[in-house]
């Protein structure tokens, strides 16, 4: 796009905005902040979509953002860092806070947490059935923190002329690498569509585990669910142990309920018992709503009873939570509806078994273990889905997507030391796609061939390819031999972008290096 178009469509952008923010109340160093946010998105963008190969358009980016600002939020309040709210935000290590029911926003005067904080406030579905109860606790809140971090990358790590993972900016680095396995496994548009499905019609956990299937096969989706899972929920009870109880606990129920459910008539009985109960519920919910002196009695009642929520507790949000109540228990009630009937008392049955049979696996497999275990284990299948795909690869673009989102995988955090070209334990799968992926590249005539040997060209490219350059097709290398060494630079366009030497074994003449002039790795 030419540089007047790029300013065009940025001053189309800044229109709408603008409207929407006049509209809403906005002061001016507020519009000033979302303007130069904005104008950061279209200067980066362009290369966060080349390094991650996005699938998702940036103009229907700009269109999303927009009507985030527009439709969920009415507020913003900026905070310097040494201010009393700032200090709030410092405590807790953050740098911006959303409320979704009031549709407020509190951060920082920095452009990537405003970001950060407008993909929070965002209305996410996440839609996860009932049948999967251990997933709704574990997965969701990787889902929202890495689909946010994701989001403020654009700005975070790339400033229009260099790209760089800003370790430290990082909310969360495990989930965000949990994240990242998913959305270079199964793309952007399918984590887009999770999010934005409201329709409560698809199993997304289902069909995450039948995309990896498809994708990779049988073996690998054997094997990479479960330590997902796993991870997720070592996760989750380092952070807050109650989870673990509560686990232990519905164990003990779903005993129970195995139980019953062998007796025929017994479980009936119980079934016609939980449904009479949750329909008084419901009856005494919709009595709350509609009568006010009913309403008060019940906020003054959970005031009472909450106290560190009560600060925030009125009519507005109380009604918001009894409406959640309510929809929780419709849907509890029409699956109740539907268990009473007798063709489906075989699969309910069925799901109780495998539903024990993962939350016993689960707290088997933590006892003892660590999430940092978990993680390089579920690395290590990770990579065994990629080298599927290495192998599976067939055409150009889908090679060049493949190098690309290897490049930006090894450069994933694993903490805030080291990352994931760092792990001495995933060194030889790494090794072996690079191998896999850099042997297709040159017999589909993709990679210029750097020397006569294999194991040389391997050496020149996989150090190249770990290059931060925003355009991998683009970098040109100038080889010099050097006594018994071999010294490679890296240009991107004129300049400098890496150098790097390594010795050789024997003389260098038998390996004919190409060494006459500066060209080009990747060819057009």
């Amino acid at each position: 796009m030419a540089k007047k178009d790029i300013f065009s469509k940025l001053k189309n952008y800044n229109n709408e905005l603008e409207q929407i923010l006049d509209k809403k109340g906005f002061s001016s160093d507020i519009k000033n902040l979302l303007l130069n946010m904005f104008y950061k998105i279209e200067v980066s963008y362009k290369d966060y979509q080349k390094v991650k190969r996005t699938a998702v358009d940036k103009n229907e980016f700009m269109e999303k953002l927009i009507n985030i600002i527009d439709k969920n939020c009415n507020k913003v309040e900026i905070v310097e860092p040494g201010s009393a709210k700032g200090k709030v935000l410092q405590k807790y290590n953050l740098h911006s806070i959303s409320d979704k029911v009031y549709k407020k926003i509190i951060s920082y005067p920095i452009e990537e947490d405003l970001l950060y904080a407008i993909a929070d406030i965002q209305k996410k579905y996440y839609y996860i059935s009932d049948d999967h109860y251990m997933e709704k606790q574990i997965f969701d809140k990787m889902l929202n923190l890495g689909y946010c971090m994701n989001l403020k990358e654009i700005i975070r790590d790339f400033s229009g002329w260099s790209w760089k993972i800003e370790v430290k900016d990082l909310e969360n680095i495990s989930y965000n690498l949990i994240y990242q396995n998913i959305r270079i496994m199964l793309g952007d548009r399918f984590l887009e569509n999770w999010q934005t499905d409201s329709t409560r019609e698809i199993d997304y956990i289902v069909k995450l585990q039948e995309k990896v299937n498809h994708m990779y096969g049988v073996q690998n989706s054997v094997e990479f669910y479960p330590k997902l899972f796993i991870t997720l929920a070592m996760l989750q009870f380092e952070k807050n142990p109650k989870t673990k109880e509560k686990w232990l606990q519905e164990k003990k129920n779903i005993e129970k309920e195995l139980e019953i459910i062998a007796d025929k008539v017994r479980y009936l009985e119980e079934l016609t018992k939980s449904k009479k109960l949750m329909t008084k519920q419901i009856k005494k919910i919709d009595e709350m709503l509609n009568n006010q002196v009913l309403l008060d009695k019940e906020l003054k009642r959970r005031k009472a009873k909450e106290d560190k929520r009560s600060k925030i507790l009125n009519k507005q949000y109380l009604r918001a939570l009894l409406n959640e109540e309510r929809r929780v228990l419709v849907d509890k009630l029409q699956k109740a509806t539907i268990q009473m009937n007798p063709r489906n008392y075989v699969s309910n049955k069925r799901k109780l078994d495998d539903k024990y049979e993962k939350l016993n696996t689960a707290l088997e497999n933590v006892e003892g273990g660590s999430s940092k275990i978990c993680m390089v284990e579920l690395q290590k299948q990770f990579l065994k889905c990629m080298e599927t795909r290495a192998k599976n690869v067939g055409n150009k673009k889908d090679l060049l997507d493949l190098i690309y989102h290897m490049r930006y995988y090894v450069q994933l955090p694993v903490s805030k030391e080291k990352t994931i070209k760092n792990l001495d334990s995933l060194r030889m799968q790494i090794n072996k796609i690079e191998e896999i992926l850099i042997t297709k590249c040159i017999n589909l005539k993709l990679l210029n061939m750097v020397s006569s040997s294999n194991e040389i060209n391997y050496k020149i490219i996989k150090n190249v390819l770990l290059s931060q350059a925003i355009d991998l097709e683009n970098l040109e290398l100038a080889i010099f031999n050097k006594y018994n060494k071999i010294l490679v630079n890296v240009y991107e366009k004129e300049e400098l972008e890496d150098s790097f030497e390594f010795e050789v074994d024997g003389s260098i003449g038998r390996i004919n290096i190409r060494n006459d002039r500066k060209f080009k790795l990747f060819i057009k």
